[in-house]
């Protein structure tokens, strides 16, 4: 009898291991999937901000000038954003976000250094510099 109460009590418990084994895979699945999102959102936003930045120079003519800041890491790692032709590029770790902007021309930054720039329209066009 005693026996098997100990080999029920055994069951038991090895079965509670292997749910919670599972249950405990996919709560990580979820909490990476969701972290993955988040840092595409990020992504998203620093483009259409940066995007944005370009657009109003290019709008507003020469000697135009603004400071803007940037989130300093997406996913706890520096990014660099990379303007080509009208597409405009948000990369850091294995990853890249891709979005569309109306400059023409190419720029680039990197917060590997710091998460504020400054956006200058000259006779020379417009460009990106750390402020």
């Amino acid at each position: 009898m005693k026996a098997q109460s100990s080999l029920e009590f055994l069951a038991f418990v090895s079965l509670s291991l292997t749910m919670l084994a599972v249950l405990s895979g996919v709560v990580v699945a979820e909490q990476s999937e969701f972290l993955s999102g988040q840092q595409s959102d990020t992504a998203r936003q620093v483009a259409d901000q940066v995007s944005f930045e370009l657009e109003m120079a290019l709008v507003q003519g020469d000697y135009y000038s603004r400071v803007f800041a940037l989130p300093e890491a997406i996913g706890g790692v520096p990014y660099s954003v990379n303007a080509t032709s009208g597409a405009l590029q948000v990369s850091w770790r294995n990853r890249t976000v891709v979005s569309s902007t109306r400059f023409e021309s190419d720029a680039y930054l990197s917060t590997q250094g710091s998460n504020v720039f400054r956006v200058v329209h000259n006779s020379s066009g417009v460009f990106l510099v750390e402020a």
